[in-house]
């Protein structure tokens, strides 16, 4: 959560959710709580911010500060496998089903040599796995983390 806070005058406007958060504010800033909300009170500013604009279901729950750490390189490491533009589109097609290689070549446009090199680093990474049937190596997406991502960067750009 950012720094920045801003103040807001409190009404009983704040949606259910918040009321944990607001009374933890209470208990750092002044130490006690005894029921009632302050005047004005002090929020992290994407708190603050999304009560403010409506858009108070897309706030995440306050972590869990050692899962978090635990749990932090784990998320990084798969954030960089799909920061690739090629490993990610071919993510997203075999999130479709299996496909071999030639197929996924005709499907997402990548060469050869590029598309071997990422399905490479793809299985490495563990986030698809290779079966062999005959001369083809059919791949499909190993990973329920990955799918979830893809599943939400679908929704962000690439839903109608």
């Amino acid at each position: 959560m950012s720094e920045q806070e801003l103040s807001l005058r409190y009404s009983h406007g704040y949606p259910y959710f918040y009321q944990e958060q607001l009374r933890d504010s209470v208990m750092r800033s002044h130490g006690r709580y005894d029921g009632h909300f302050p005047e004005t009170i002090a929020l992290p500013a994407t708190a603050a911010e999304s009560i403010l604009t409506g858009s108070a279901e897309v706030v995440l729950p306050p972590p869990n500060l050692e899962k978090l750490h635990q749990s932090a390189g784990k998320a990084s490491q798969l954030l960089k496998a799909l920061a690739h533009p090629d490993r990610l589109q071919l993510l997203c097609q075999l999130s479709q089903g299996e496909y071999c290689v030639g197929d996924l070549e005709q499907r997402v446009g990548i060469t050869q040599p590029s598309l071997s090199q990422q399905l490479g680093i793809l299985r490495q990474e563990e986030l698809v796995t290779a079966r062999r049937d005959g001369k083809r190596i059919y791949y499909r997406i190993a990973s329920n983390e990955a799918l979830a991502v893809l599943k939400t960067l679908f929704q962000l750009y690439c839903a109608e």
